[in-house]
């Protein structure tokens, strides 16, 4: 009996580290899509703001 109630609670408890993994997974994309987000406005960020001095400085 306490073999089989063994093999039955690791089953469990890998099951449970595969959920873990998963939501680490999903928590990791969300993350890095926001991260890239993140990225394009500041990369956007900085091209205006370079357009905008090359405009001054042609207007100099």
């Amino acid at each position: 009996m306490d073999t089989i109630r063994d093999v039955h609670r690791h089953k469990h408890r890998h099951a449970h580290t595969l959920h873990d993994y998963r939501l680490d997974v999903c928590l990791g994309n969300a993350i890095f899509r926001q991260m890239s987000i993140f990225k394009k406005i500041i990369n956007q960020f900085h091209h205006s703001n370079f357009s905008k001095q090359t405009l001054e400085s042609k207007l100099h």
